[in-house]
């Protein structure tokens, strides 16, 4: 484990110098505003016995922060790092490690996995399937979670769970308009028929992204969501999402334009059934099963005169995932809760671009998980959990996961815990060949990008993780601080290797796995508090410092050392309400693409006025976000401005106004 920093060394000092006062509050004061979590290990827990440290973002924050999309959001969790390259690409990463398609994180929607086999393994935020409206509140675990969640939770997981059909039954239209020509619009139908619940989002994002880049992001979104209560004991959920996306991409300048400007058009589309049982109190089982499509049309023309004036590329794919899940929760005694179940899952992709030859690549998954919540003594939770993963063809891994969370004094809890992970490699880190001909898919061989690795292994993640939650009255705050220490080994990484005979263009490219680990050392604090009547304050901080000895001049200065976040929300009368964001990154590369981005400071406010009735208001809010100094967030190293420097990739600041109406 890393030295104990002076941040953690005061948080430790909080819980031994609590005054002798806070002895006498009984326990149920202290927790009862606590929020209670599914994503740590599956069963309900508050935040004061999770495996793990959680942020929580609940639908009113969510709304007040003004914020259009989910990166925008994540950047308010401690020790996350987000990129925006154009306004429709944003890289979401956890603890650093960035490049075009972060892969060490899961991503979830009730979940539902949303990351892309064509995305090696990440997500495409752009393209995902859910409107900001319709969130009921965002989970983030902030550490590996494989066993709860298998590969690609290695180290951290984001869980999005949408509001239940018929909650709050009514309509609602919103519009925003601002500069760049920013335009949204959107409407929701909320509705309860008995034991049915109904509910439907549709929603239409347009700006034209960054001034030097052919950009102009839009997207539509549209989903239903039906919960229906079969009897006392079953309730049925279905669900289904479409999101029609399209963007800007490549760069002007380039003589044979291999990377020049074209369009990227996207449809995912989902559909989820599940089936819930209570049994008694405690105990219930679920069945689901969600079905994801995701197509994707991108292409362009290469010019290489005099024998190929015109290289037709296209970058078209497909790709198809179908999972059914069984989960079992209840206490096998009166001090021990226990959830266990299984997962099956087909993934299938056509991408002619990336595998040479081949009609479909398909992948078969199969899991089963348990975690065991233990109350020894009524200070102290164990939370024991292991999940055994197989993936067909490679050979099946466990990843356990083992935390004690001892409740020193009431409102003061320390965890401690150890986990192994795995990020699966993925398809194409397996099975690439990435080809470009004269024609298209025939002629003359012009390059072989990237081969393949059929026998890579999966990388492995073993964290170990002191934390400490504590509650206090002063202000109703609640402290959370994580230390963490993750080595990675078998770190996947591209390297290139001598093209094949006779290719025209010699570079070439393929994945192997490191000798020597990546480490991953630091600490976290979150805090929130309230204050003074109606204001809410929320603040994080991250120091993370990387060690690769492989690519040194890479990955330990891909993400920032520091990043900091201040929220400030004021209520200042049951019309009028503002809320102030403040977030700071120090300097980092973003990959090996990438100049240095200084660091930077960006301000975020949003001013509201409420009317019409309290128990269903109206609502016009001004927004100006990515305020203070203008800044870049990826450094393209090429590029050139008509001016002959480079061309600086600014964040465009934006100031739109908002309007809701509910009726």
């Amino acid at each position: 484990m890393p030295a104990a920093p002076r941040g953690v060394l005061a948080a430790v000092a909080m819980v031994v110098c609590v005054p002798a006062a806070a002895q006498s509050v009984t326990e149920q004061s202290y927790f009862e505003e606590l929020p209670v979590v599914l994503s740590p290990s599956r069963m309900p827990q508050p935040l004061n016995t999770t495996p793990g440290a959680v942020t929580v973002m609940d639908r009113e924050f969510i709304r007040a922060t003004g914020y259009r999309d989910l990166p925008s959001l994540l950047k308010l969790v401690p020790g996350f790092h987000v990129v925006r390259e154009r306004g429709g690409a944003s890289d979401v990463t956890y603890h650093g490690l960035g490049n075009a398609f972060p892969n060490r994180m899961q991503v979830m929607i009730d979940g539902r996995s949303v990351y892309s086999m064509y995305f090696l393994g990440g997500v495409d935020w752009h393209a995902v399937p859910v409107t900001i409206d319709e969130i009921e509140r965002i989970e983030v675990l902030r550490g590996s979670n494989s066993a709860t969640y298998g590969s690609n939770a290695a180290l951290g997981v984001v869980n999005i769970v949408t509001r239940a059909g018929g909650e709050r039954p009514g309509t609602e239209a919103t519009l925003a308009v601002g500069n760049n020509s920013l335009f949204d619009a959107g409407v929701s139908h909320d509705l309860r028929s008995g034991p049915l619940g109904l509910r439907f989002d549709a929603q239409v994002r347009y700006d034209h992204g960054f001034a030097t880049l052919v950009d102009s992001p839009r997207s539509g979104v549209a989903s239903v969501r039906a919960d229906y209560r079969l009897n006392a004991r079953d309730e049925l959920t279905v669900s289904a999402a479409v999101n029609d996306a399209r963007r800007g991409l490549g760069f002007d300048g380039d003589p044979v334009n291999a990377n020049g400007l074209r369009a990227l058009r996207t449809e995912n589309a989902s559909l989820g059934v599940s089936w819930r049982r209570s049994i008694g109190p405690g105990e219930d089982v679920q069945v689901g099963y969600y079905h994801n499509q995701e197509h994707a049309t991108e292409r362009l023309t290469a010019y290489l005169p005099p024998f190929f004036p015109t290289v037709p590329i296209d970058y078209d794919r497909t790709a198809t995932r179908d999972n059914l899940h069984v989960q079992h929760l209840f206490s096998p005694t009166a001090s021990t809760r226990l959830v266990w179940g299984l997962e099956l899952r087909h993934d299938a992709m056509r991408y002619p671009r990336f595998f040479y030859g081949v009609h479909e690549v398909r992948q078969d998954v199969s899991r089963v998980f348990a975690n065991l919540e233990w109350k020894p003594v009524k200070s102290v939770v164990v939370n024991a959990g292991t999940m055994l993963e197989h993936y067909a063809g490679r050979g099946t891994d466990v990843a356990p996961r083992l935390f004690v969370n001892w409740q020193v004094l009431p409102g003061h809890t320390v965890r401690a815990g150890q986990s192994v992970a795995y990020r699966a490699s993925s398809i194409a880190e397996e099975r690439m060949d990435m080809r470009f001909y004269s024609n298209g898919y025939s002629g003359v061989l012009l390059r072989v990008s990237y081969v393949g690795e059929p026998s890579i292994r999966r990388e492995r993640v073993q964290a170990n993780e002191i934390g400490y939650l504590g509650q206090f009255r002063t202000w109703n705050g609640v402290l959370d601080v994580r230390v963490f220490d993750e080595k990675i080994t078998d770190f996947i990484q591209d390297i290139p290797i001598p093209a094949p005979p006779g290719v025209i263009d010699p570079r070439s490219y393929t994945f192997v796995n490191v000798d020597v680990p990546v480490r991953l050392r630091g600490f976290e604090a979150e805090y929130s508090a309230r204050p003074a009547p109606g204001a809410l304050l929320r603040a994080g901080y991250s120091n993370l410092s990387v060690s690769a000895p492989f690519a040194k001049e890479i990955h330990e200065r891909e993400g920032p050392h520091h990043s900091a976040t201040v929220t400030w929300m004021q209520e200042w009368s049951a019309r009028w309400r503002t809320t102030l964001s403040a977030i700071r990154y120090s300097g980092y590369e973003w990959g090996s693409g990438s100049l240095t981005v200084p660091s930077y400071t960006v301000l975020d406010a949003r001013i509201a006025y409420r009317f019409g009735p309290q128990s269903r208001p109206s609502e016009i809010a001004l927004v100006a976000l990515d305020q203070g100094r203008r800044h870049e967030e990826y450094a393209p190293s090429g590029g050139v401005a008509p001016s002959g420097g480079r061309s600086l990739n600014y964040v465009p600041r934006a100031v739109f106004v908002t309007g809701r109406l509910a009726f």
